[in-house]
């Protein structure tokens, strides 16, 4: 992982560790998303570093993306009010638009 992604990613698998430790009392899959959230981090820095992620995005699917991550998250804290779920499902979201794209790393891992 590059070391300015190092920071970021610690400190949020720190905030979902600790939310869900002390406001949701659930250590064990605290624990589990921390390492998701730290794993989703240090592959996103891998792609973001060469241009990857940005590059396997049009501006149709990019837009597409972008409001269906506002959607969930404007439902994630107005009606169910659980942002941390929220965030997780955007990152997700973007995720499998990204993996799922025609230049993303399934397509190109299919084409070899």
């Amino acid at each position: 992982m590059p070391s300015r992604w190092k920071l970021p990613t610690l400190l949020l698998a720190a905030v979902v560790f600790a939310y869900l430790t002390v406001i949701g009392g659930v250590p064990l899959i605290g624990v589990f998303l921390a390492v998701v959230v730290y794993f989703l981090g240090w592959f996103a820095g891998e792609f973001l570093e060469t241009g990857a992620l940005v590059g396997a995005f049009s501006s149709t699917r990019a837009a597409v993306t972008g409001v269906l991550a506002a959607l969930i998250l404007a439902y994630s804290l107005l009606i169910a009010q659980q942002v941390l779920l929220g965030v997780l499902t955007v990152l997700m979201l973007v995720l499998v638009a990204w993996l799922t794209s025609p230049t993303g790393p399934l397509a190109t891992l299919h084409e070899q």
